[in-house]
């Protein structure tokens, strides 16, 4: 897949959620025209993303949260336990928060552990588009 398939297909993906479910195969019409492939991969992801459920709707470890400052150190969780999640290293920083390497000590397995920064749990709108990502993020195999 291309940058700008990549991106396009984002694009629509989001704002077909942004809409009822009765009005999303109206918008792909018009938004994919055509275009069966880009509709066919958009279809799959919003169907990835309703077959997740609400596992997003608590955090992973209890009715707290972790949140960041953007002043303090993104390093500081390395080494350290969040809940189940052992923090192994840094995988990068972002506009929304920190992406660490951690390991799910339950399952045994390296994991992806997004920790957001405290501006960005106070946007609902950021948080939205979290959750978006976050459950299509969890389709991949």
């Amino acid at each position: 897949m291309t940058p700008e398939l990549y991106r396009r297909v984002n694009e629509l993906f989001h704002a077909a959620l942004a809409r009822p479910k009765d009005e999303r195969a109206a918008f792909l019409d018009d938004a994919c025209g055509a275009d069966a492939s880009l509709r066919a991969k958009v279809e799959a992801l919003i169907a990835a993303h309703e077959r997740t459920g609400d596992f997003l709707d608590s955090p992973v470890y209890g009715l707290e949260t972790h949140s960041l400052s953007e002043e303090v150190s993104t390093n500081l969780l390395i080494g350290k336990s969040v809940g189940r999640y052992e923090v192994l290293s840094l995988l990068g920083v972002g506009g929304m928060g920190a992406v660490y390497l951690a390991r799910d000590t339950r399952l045994g397995r390296k994991v992806a552990l997004k920790v957001l920064f405290q501006s960005s749990t106070n946007d609902t709108r950021r948080a939205g588009r979290f959750r978006r990502e976050a459950r299509a993020a969890s389709a991949l195999n």
